[in-house]
Protein backbone atom coordinates (compact mmCIF):
# COMPACT_ATOMS: atom_id res chain seq x y z
CA UNK A 1 0.00 0.00 0.00
CA UNK A 2 1.95 2.80 0.97
CA UNK A 3 6.16 3.05 0.41
CA UNK A 4 7.71 1.11 2.38
CA UNK A 5 9.93 3.77 2.84
CA UNK A 6 7.16 5.70 3.90
CA UNK A 7 6.31 5.57 7.63
CA UNK A 8 2.70 5.04 7.92
CA UNK A 9 0.57 7.45 9.36
CA UNK A 10 -2.21 7.51 12.58
CA UNK A 11 -5.53 8.50 11.03
CA UNK A 12 -8.72 8.93 13.20
CA UNK A 13 -12.37 9.62 11.88
CA UNK A 14 -14.53 10.38 14.29
CA UNK A 15 -18.22 9.91 13.64
CA UNK A 16 -20.97 11.27 16.01
CA UNK A 17 -23.95 8.62 16.02
CA UNK A 18 -27.72 9.73 14.54
CA UNK A 19 -26.28 13.11 15.64
CA UNK A 20 -29.75 15.65 15.28
CA UNK A 21 -31.68 12.73 16.79
CA UNK A 22 -29.34 11.83 19.10
CA UNK A 23 -28.83 15.65 20.10
CA UNK A 24 -32.72 15.95 20.50
CA UNK A 25 -32.53 13.02 22.70
CA UNK A 26 -29.70 14.16 25.03
CA UNK A 27 -31.92 17.62 25.37
CA UNK A 28 -35.01 16.34 26.30
CA UNK A 29 -34.38 12.70 28.46
CA UNK A 30 -38.30 11.62 27.55
CA UNK A 31 -37.55 11.15 23.81
CA UNK A 32 -34.15 8.56 24.71
CA UNK A 33 -35.03 5.02 23.82
CA UNK A 34 -37.70 6.16 21.66
CA UNK A 35 -37.35 6.28 17.38
CA UNK A 36 -36.89 10.20 16.82
CA UNK A 37 -37.29 12.08 13.61
CA UNK A 38 -35.95 15.22 12.88
CA UNK A 39 -37.96 17.55 10.32
CA UNK A 40 -36.56 21.01 9.12
CA UNK A 41 -39.36 22.89 10.13
CA UNK A 42 -43.53 21.60 11.61
CA UNK A 43 -44.88 20.64 7.96
CA UNK A 44 -42.07 19.63 6.48
CA UNK A 45 -42.69 16.05 4.40
CA UNK A 46 -38.69 15.06 4.89
CA UNK A 47 -36.60 13.35 7.41
CA UNK A 48 -33.36 15.01 7.88
CA UNK A 49 -32.04 12.66 10.41
CA UNK A 50 -33.38 9.47 12.36
CA UNK A 51 -32.19 8.16 15.95
CA UNK A 52 -31.15 5.03 16.10
CA UNK A 53 -34.32 3.64 16.79
CA UNK A 54 -36.20 4.93 14.63
CA UNK A 55 -33.65 3.24 12.01
CA UNK A 56 -34.29 -0.12 13.32
CA UNK A 57 -37.30 0.12 11.89
CA UNK A 58 -36.13 1.46 8.10
CA UNK A 59 -36.36 5.08 8.82
CA UNK A 60 -33.46 6.97 7.29
CA UNK A 61 -32.19 10.45 6.51
CA UNK A 62 -34.37 11.13 2.93
CA UNK A 63 -37.36 9.38 3.96
CA UNK A 64 -41.11 10.76 3.56
CA UNK A 65 -42.35 11.43 6.80
CA UNK A 66 -45.78 9.91 5.35
CA UNK A 67 -43.86 6.76 4.38
CA UNK A 68 -41.35 7.19 7.52
CA UNK A 69 -45.18 7.51 9.52
CA UNK A 70 -46.05 3.46 8.02
CA UNK A 71 -42.73 2.18 8.99
CA UNK A 72 -43.04 3.48 12.25
CA UNK A 73 -46.34 4.52 13.53
CA UNK A 74 -44.59 5.59 17.18
CA UNK A 75 -42.11 7.86 15.79
CA UNK A 76 -42.11 11.30 16.96
CA UNK A 77 -41.45 14.40 14.92
CA UNK A 78 -39.11 16.95 16.02
CA UNK A 79 -38.30 20.21 14.41
CA UNK A 80 -34.57 20.83 13.58
CA UNK A 81 -32.70 23.16 16.27
CA UNK A 82 -29.66 24.45 14.01
CA UNK A 83 -28.04 26.79 17.20
CA UNK A 84 -28.32 23.60 19.61
CA UNK A 85 -26.43 21.58 16.81
CA UNK A 86 -23.76 23.88 16.07
CA UNK A 87 -23.11 24.25 19.70
CA UNK A 88 -22.31 20.46 20.05
CA UNK A 89 -19.97 20.76 16.94
CA UNK A 90 -17.80 23.19 18.45
CA UNK A 91 -17.49 21.37 21.88
CA UNK A 92 -16.86 17.97 19.88
CA UNK A 93 -14.63 20.17 17.69
CA UNK A 94 -12.57 21.50 20.59
CA UNK A 95 -12.41 17.98 22.25
CA UNK A 96 -10.81 16.38 19.04
CA UNK A 97 -8.58 19.45 18.39
CA UNK A 98 -7.07 18.93 21.32
CA UNK A 99 -4.79 15.51 20.32
CA UNK A 100 -3.72 17.66 17.43
CA UNK A 101 -3.81 20.54 15.65
CA UNK A 102 -4.37 18.65 12.22
CA UNK A 103 -7.79 17.74 12.87
CA UNK A 104 -10.55 18.50 9.76
CA UNK A 105 -14.01 19.11 10.11
CA UNK A 106 -15.34 16.81 7.83
CA UNK A 107 -19.39 17.76 8.37
CA UNK A 108 -20.93 19.11 11.60
CA UNK A 109 -20.61 15.38 12.77
CA UNK A 110 -17.21 13.77 11.59
CA UNK A 111 -13.69 14.97 11.96
CA UNK A 112 -10.42 13.64 10.91
CA UNK A 113 -7.08 13.64 12.93
CA UNK A 114 -3.84 13.08 11.82
CA UNK A 115 -2.25 11.82 14.91
CA UNK A 116 0.85 10.46 13.26
CA UNK A 117 2.68 13.17 15.07
CA UNK A 118 1.06 13.30 18.24
CA UNK A 119 -0.45 10.08 19.45
CA UNK A 120 2.59 9.15 21.36
CA UNK A 121 1.96 12.16 23.69
CA UNK A 122 -1.19 10.95 24.67
CA UNK A 123 -0.37 6.94 25.51
CA UNK A 124 -1.07 5.81 21.43
CA UNK A 125 -4.16 6.06 19.20
CA UNK A 126 -6.47 3.21 21.32
CA UNK A 127 -6.03 5.48 24.48
CA UNK A 128 -6.63 8.90 22.06
CA UNK A 129 -10.03 6.98 20.59
CA UNK A 130 -11.52 5.99 24.26
CA UNK A 131 -10.19 9.43 25.95
CA UNK A 132 -12.51 10.67 23.23
CA UNK A 133 -15.47 8.65 24.23
CA UNK A 134 -15.23 9.39 27.68
CA UNK A 135 -14.89 12.88 26.96
CA UNK A 136 -17.72 13.48 24.60
CA UNK A 137 -20.20 11.64 27.64
CA UNK A 138 -18.40 13.85 29.98
CA UNK A 139 -18.36 17.21 28.26
CA UNK A 140 -21.16 17.17 25.70
CA UNK A 141 -23.52 15.15 26.96
CA UNK A 142 -23.88 11.39 28.66
CA UNK A 143 -26.22 10.31 25.61
CA UNK A 144 -24.07 11.51 22.98
CA UNK A 145 -21.68 8.42 21.34
CA UNK A 146 -19.42 8.15 18.44
CA UNK A 147 -18.17 5.63 15.85
CA UNK A 148 -14.45 6.08 15.58
CA UNK A 149 -12.26 4.09 12.90
CA UNK A 150 -8.29 3.67 12.39
CA UNK A 151 -6.62 3.26 9.58
CA UNK A 152 -3.50 4.73 7.68
CA UNK A 153 -5.26 6.96 5.59
CA UNK A 154 -8.43 8.81 5.64
CA UNK A 155 -10.11 6.23 3.12
CA UNK A 156 -9.45 3.22 5.69
CA UNK A 157 -10.38 5.39 8.88
CA UNK A 158 -13.11 6.27 7.32
CA UNK A 159 -14.81 2.79 6.30
CA UNK A 160 -13.75 1.83 9.93
CA UNK A 161 -15.95 3.86 11.49
CA UNK A 162 -18.39 2.71 9.32
CA UNK A 163 -17.96 -1.22 10.63
CA UNK A 164 -19.71 -0.71 13.94
CA UNK A 165 -22.46 2.27 13.63
CA UNK A 166 -23.20 2.47 17.37
CA UNK A 167 -20.59 3.74 19.74
CA UNK A 168 -18.19 1.55 17.66
CA UNK A 169 -14.14 1.36 17.24
CA UNK A 170 -12.82 -0.48 14.85
CA UNK A 171 -9.11 -0.55 13.32
CA UNK A 172 -8.18 -1.25 9.92
CA UNK A 173 -4.39 -2.42 9.36
CA UNK A 174 -2.71 -3.23 5.98
CA UNK A 175 -3.15 -7.47 7.35
CA UNK A 176 -6.98 -7.18 7.47
CA UNK A 177 -7.58 -3.89 4.53
CA UNK A 178 -8.90 -6.70 1.97
CA UNK A 179 -10.62 -8.68 4.09
CA UNK A 180 -13.00 -5.14 4.91
CA UNK A 181 -12.33 -3.93 1.78
CA UNK A 182 -13.97 -7.09 0.50
CA UNK A 183 -17.09 -7.52 2.44
CA UNK A 184 -17.73 -3.95 1.72
CA UNK A 185 -20.20 -2.75 -0.95
CA UNK A 186 -18.92 -0.63 -3.78
CA UNK A 187 -21.15 2.20 -3.03
CA UNK A 188 -21.35 2.20 0.62
CA UNK A 189 -17.81 3.51 0.40
CA UNK A 190 -16.88 7.35 0.71
CA UNK A 191 -15.62 8.03 -3.35
CA UNK A 192 -18.05 6.06 -5.16
CA UNK A 193 -20.77 7.55 -6.01
CA UNK A 194 -24.19 6.29 -7.37
CA UNK A 195 -23.16 7.03 -11.13
CA UNK A 196 -19.70 5.57 -10.91
CA UNK A 197 -21.12 2.55 -9.34
CA UNK A 198 -23.74 2.12 -11.92
CA UNK A 199 -21.20 2.05 -14.49
CA UNK A 200 -18.63 -0.41 -12.82
CA UNK A 201 -21.75 -2.55 -12.66
CA UNK A 202 -22.61 -2.31 -16.08
CA UNK A 203 -18.85 -3.53 -16.77
CA UNK A 204 -19.75 -6.53 -14.79
CA UNK A 205 -17.95 -5.27 -11.60
CA UNK A 206 -19.57 -5.31 -8.32
CA UNK A 207 -17.33 -6.21 -5.73
CA UNK A 208 -13.78 -4.91 -4.80
CA UNK A 209 -11.87 -8.34 -6.05
CA UNK A 210 -13.39 -7.78 -9.50
CA UNK A 211 -12.31 -4.36 -9.09
CA UNK A 212 -9.00 -5.66 -8.35
CA UNK A 213 -8.55 -7.83 -11.14
CA UNK A 214 -8.86 -4.98 -13.73
CA UNK A 215 -5.64 -3.90 -14.96
CA UNK A 216 -5.15 0.13 -15.03
CA UNK A 217 -5.37 -0.05 -19.10
CA UNK A 218 -8.92 -1.29 -18.45
CA UNK A 219 -9.99 1.19 -16.50
CA UNK A 220 -8.25 3.93 -17.89
CA UNK A 221 -9.84 2.64 -21.15
CA UNK A 222 -13.41 2.90 -19.69
CA UNK A 223 -13.12 5.70 -16.43
CA UNK A 224 -10.85 7.85 -18.28
CA UNK A 225 -7.22 9.25 -16.56
CA UNK A 226 -8.16 10.34 -12.76
CA UNK A 227 -11.02 7.68 -11.88
CA UNK A 228 -9.29 4.96 -13.40
CA UNK A 229 -6.00 5.72 -10.79
CA UNK A 230 -8.70 6.58 -8.20
CA UNK A 231 -10.86 3.08 -8.46
CA UNK A 232 -7.23 1.04 -9.00
CA UNK A 233 -6.33 2.48 -5.82
CA UNK A 234 -9.05 2.53 -3.34
CA UNK A 235 -9.62 -1.19 -4.33
CA UNK A 236 -6.55 -1.32 -2.78
CA UNK A 237 -6.99 0.81 -0.30
CA UNK A 238 -4.47 3.33 -0.91
CA UNK A 239 -5.31 6.82 -0.15
CA UNK A 240 -2.54 9.45 -0.15
CA UNK A 241 -4.66 12.43 0.24
CA UNK A 242 -3.78 14.95 3.28
CA UNK A 243 -6.22 15.72 6.44
CA UNK A 244 -6.57 19.47 6.16
CA UNK A 245 -6.70 21.13 9.29
CA UNK A 246 -10.06 23.26 9.50
CA UNK A 247 -11.13 26.09 11.69
CA UNK A 248 -13.29 26.13 14.35
CA UNK A 249 -17.31 26.92 13.23
CA UNK A 250 -17.53 30.62 13.79
CA UNK A 251 -19.40 31.89 17.07
CA UNK A 252 -23.32 32.60 16.25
Amino acid sequence: MDNDDKKLRTILHVDLNSFFATAEQQANPRLRGKPVGIVKAKGRTCIIAASVEAKKFGVKTGSDVFEAKKLCPELILVNADFDKYADITRRFIKICKSYTFICEVFSLDECFLDLTETEKFFGGVLNIAFDIKRRLREEVGEHMTCSIGISHNRFLAKLGSEQVKLDGLFLITEANCYEVLDKSSLTDVCGIGHGLGKHLSLLGINSFPQLRLKSMAFLSDNFGPFWSVHLYNISRGIDDSPIVASVDLPDA
